[in-house]
């Protein structure tokens, strides 16, 4: 077995692989941190060492285990409304009459009004123009027991278009991307028009 040099009894930090056939541990393999080195790792078997560049290590996360949303949805009536201000906010076009989302949307960097405009979002207004001349507005207050960042609100969003799929809303309708926050639980209040209005992240892709 080769000798190892003095600095590699620096404290170490030491990740263990093993690749166990048959329950036999001679096969383990390690990878050795070691300060000293700057970031490069030694992988050592029972019978060598060398030297690579260390990658990432990933460890496994759940952001989100048992996180429990509330949205509290108002309809909006009239321009006075200082719902029309909110910056950090989820909001919902509506069929004019019937039970029916033609669209999702989200703010946090501009307000409800700023979203309204035409010109932000041209290709989902075109959409809603096709379907009535009229619709019906709600804003969604969050409820949650931790600090709302624009991921969360990102992850909330995408969750609501994923499951509900309305029609003018493209993205996140078939796939979730990088919106995924598995374990949240997101329950809809108030002037939510649908019957459905709990919503589980099981880790949609």
């Amino acid at each position: 077995m080769n000798r190892f040099s003095s600095s590699i009894w620096r404290p170490l930090q030491i990740i263990l692989h093993l690749s166990v056939q048959n329950e036999a541990p001679a096969g383990a393999r390690f990878r050795v941190v070691d300060p000293a080195l700057e970031g490069r790792t030694r992988n050592m078997s029972c019978c060598s060492i060398h030297e690579r560049k260390a990658g990432p290590i990933h460890m496994p996360t759940s952001r989100a285990a048992k996180l429990e949303v509330a949205l509290h949805w108002y309809a909006i009536k009239n321009d006075d409304d200082s719902r029309w201000r909110h910056n950090l906010a989820l909001y919902a076009y509506l069929a004019p009459a019937k039970p029916e989302i033609y669209y999702f949307g989200k703010c946090d960097r501009t307000t409800v009004r700023g979203r309204a405009a035409y010109s932000a979002k041209t290709g989902a207004w075109d959409c809603i123009n096709e379907r009535s001349q009229t619709h019906r507005l709600i804003v969604a207050e969050v409820e949650v027991e931790q600090r709302l960042t624009r991921q969360l609100l990102a992850d909330i969003e995408s969750l609501l278009i994923y499951e509900i799929k309305p029609c003018c809303n493209v993205q996140n309708t078939r796939s979730r991307g990088q919106h995924c926050r598995p374990g949240m639980k997101v329950q809809c209040l108030g002037a939510w028009p649908l019957t459905r209005t709990t919503f589980r992240d099981e880790g949609q892709p």
